[in-house]
């Protein structure tokens, strides 16, 4: 694990070494890392929108399913981050970083929520989900680009949201039900 951990933090110094420093991308990231919860409930919000607006028998359903197979894994991140209790790496390593937030890292909330979304979408629709997968990774990078989460938080957190979206998602269909409609 001390081996894994060492890694992580050499792959983060990388990124802030070779990567972080330009102004037009540093502006980029940052701009992206403070935003992106905002575009990603937009998305969320136009989804059940159009749940509700195409009134397909199984509307309510299917919100209500989504809606829960966002909302478990975002909750899950949000607690465990304290228990795990994880030090941001600007607490650990001597840098300033480009953002500052709270004191733990682990799992990234930012790439939970992310993945949790686009893999809502993607339940709905492949192409769209897939779509946002993009932004999400984006999201993920940025978080360890600002210098706020070394990459084993927003992978750990992309793949909670991920999995835990896949198999609240289909759950349905392992009790005989058709998938998530759209």
């Amino acid at each position: 694990m001390t081996r894994i951990l060492a890694l992580d933090t050499d792959l983060f110094l990388w990124i802030q070494h070779s990567l972080v420093g330009s102004t037009a991308l540093d502006e980029v990231f940052v701009a992206i890392s403070r935003y992106s919860l905002v575009f990603f409930a937009a998305v969320m919000g136009f989804l059940l929108v159009y749940l509700i607006a195409i009134k397909k028998r199984s509307w309510l359903k299917n919100v209500m399913l989504l809606l829960t197979a966002t909302a478990i894994p975002i909750t899950i991140s949000y607690y465990a981050r304290p228990l795990i209790g994880r030090p941001r790496p600007f607490l650990v390593l001597d840098f300033e970083p480009l953002l500052t937030t709270g004191t733990v890292s682990f799992p990234s909330n930012h790439a939970t929520a992310a993945f949790a979304v686009a893999m809502a979408v993607f339940a709905c629709n492949r192409k769209a989900g897939a779509v946002l997968m993009v932004p999400a990774v984006l999201t993920a990078f940025s978080r360890v680009y600002v210098g706020v989460h070394y990459p084993l938080d927003v992978i750990a957190g992309g793949l909670l949201g991920i999995i835990l979206v896949w198999a609240v998602t289909s759950l349905p269909r392992l009790f005989g039900r058709k998938k998530v409609a759209a």
